[in-house]
């Protein structure tokens, strides 16, 4: 018996001392992973960056947009430089373009309120429906810092309104993808907020024109070179605005103040220089009554010395085009003239006058299908500053007007065709000669376009 026992408790030694052995062999178990957590104070999508306490959304889209304009013979004309060439079978009368874009949205929130970093990066492939080859390009739609009710960089302008309802923004809105700022923005309450900035003036500019930018010649308007121009960049353009933003949709007073200083002529030992603005409002209703999400906006402005306030579309449209869309469809260069300097009196500056109207409607006949409708109105005055016999100034009517129609089968995708109708009504009056000219056409695009 006690020969077993010793056995037995020699056994249980031995185990334990084995145990004991290969559990020092064994390696030290691992720290858990730090999974990525939810961040849901700004919304779905944002997560947190492991280590850190900022929340981050990575989004984009896919677009691919297929353009047609109307057919050669209808009087339609696409401008190169200040070159009208009409649109014949030399011309494509579709183009494509593929488009990625890439979404970067990093917020913390902090003492002085959340702290926010934006980016919209995009690259595109396209081929306009005119005779421009193929093109890549890389560009930028927004890039900007927000602390504090201030704003840093590459960001929607405060003039800019609600925005297009549809493909193309409407001429008349002047509404921009965005332009470098400095900004700041004070939230009064009860859904009142008031802002004011510095924005890149060069973004907006239109030209500055010698009393000769025109010749008539068998009833046919031919642009001549532009011999006078804006010089280098002084002083910012100032804008400001007061916003209301409610259950009930929104409303906007903005204002702008540009430096209209052109450069230095023969004759001219200092540019003339003369301070332009241009006045704004809207209002933007929900009409959650007729339909879940339906909108209605309307946002008109006045402006001296600021055509580009009227306009749409990228910065580089200003100046250089009286119509553009997605087709490549462009409008005369001489019509977005910001002043005419007088050849006969160097130093002489005459400021241009804009008026301009838009309307949109977005209705949605189910969740998944919706129809948007707008329609522009833009009247550029520089007959005003007619002075010698012959016309050489063309006052401008500019009638356009969109319909789009958007199918959205599931979440993130849509899938649609807009339509744009333009006019251009110019006249010319001075002395004993009078003008009259109308130039009108259509085109159209389809787009599929997934968000994520």
């Amino acid at each position: 018996m006690k020969v077993m026992k010793s056995l037995l408790l020699g056994s249980a030694a031995g185990f334990v001392a084995m145990s004991g052995a290969q559990a020092a062999d064994l390696p030290v178990k691992a720290k858990a992973v730090e999974y990525v957590k939810v961040c849901s104070a700004y919304g779905a999508g944002f997560y947190y960056i492991p280590g850190t306490d900022i929340c981050l959304r990575v989004g984009g889209l896919l677009r691919v947009d297929y353009n047609i304009h109307g057919p050669a013979g209808r009087g339609q004309s696409w401008f190169q430089g200040t070159t009208a060439v009409p649109i014949n079978d030399a011309d494509s009368a579709t183009g494509w373009r593929s488009r990625g874009a890439l979404i970067l949205d990093a917020r913390t929130n902090t003492a002085y309120g959340t702290l926010r970093s934006y980016a919209l990066l995009h690259i595109s492939n396209e081929s306009a429906a005119t005779a421009i080859a193929n093109a890549n390009a890389a560009s930028m739609d927004a890039a900007f810092i927000q602390f504090a009710g201030f704003t840093f960089g590459y960001a929607p302008s405060l003039w800019k309104f609600a925005g297009a309802y549809g493909f193309n923004a409407m001429i008349g809105s002047g509404d921009l993808v965005g332009v470098s700022q400095i900004a700041y923005t004070a939230q009064l309450g009860n859904g009142v907020s008031a802002s004011i900035a510095i924005e890149d003036a060069n973004t907006r500019r239109g030209y500055i024109a010698s009393s000769t930018i025109f010749t008539i010649t068998g009833g046919v308007i031919t642009p001549l070179a532009l011999n006078a121009s804006y010089k280098g960049q002084y002083y910012p353009d100032v804008t400001a605005n007061v916003r209301v933003d409610q259950a009930w949709g929104s409303a906007i007073l903005t204002g702008a103040l540009r430096e209209v200083h052109a450069a230095i002529n023969p004759g001219v030992s200092v540019g003339p220089e003369k301070w332009g603005y241009a006045v704004g409002g809207g209002i933007e209703v929900k009409l959650d009554s007729i339909a879940p999400k339906d909108r209605a906006q309307i946002f008109g402005s006045f402006g001296k010395g600021a055509t580009g306030y009227a306009g749409s579309g990228p910065g580089g449209n200003f100046g250089v085009t009286a119509i553009t869309d997605n087709s490549g469809l462009n409008g005369p260069i001489a019509l977005w003239v910001d002043a005419i300097e007088a050849a006969a009196t160097p130093g002489s500056l005459s400021l241009t006058k804009h008026t301009a109207v838009v309307g949109q409607f977005q209705h949605y006949w189910t969740p998944m299908l919706r129809t948007n409708i707008g329609v522009g109105y833009t009247k550029l005055d520089l007959n005003n500053n007619v002075t010698t016999a012959v016309a050489v100034h063309p006052d401008a009517k500019i009638l356009n007007a969109t319909l789009a129609t958007v199918w959205s089968p599931v979440a993130n995708l849509d899938l649609g065709v807009e339509v744009m109708y333009y006019d251009v009504k110019t006249s010319l009056a001075g002395g004993v000669t009078q003008f009259t000219t109308s130039n009108d056409g259509w085109s159209g695009t389809f787009r599929a376009q997934r968000n994520f």
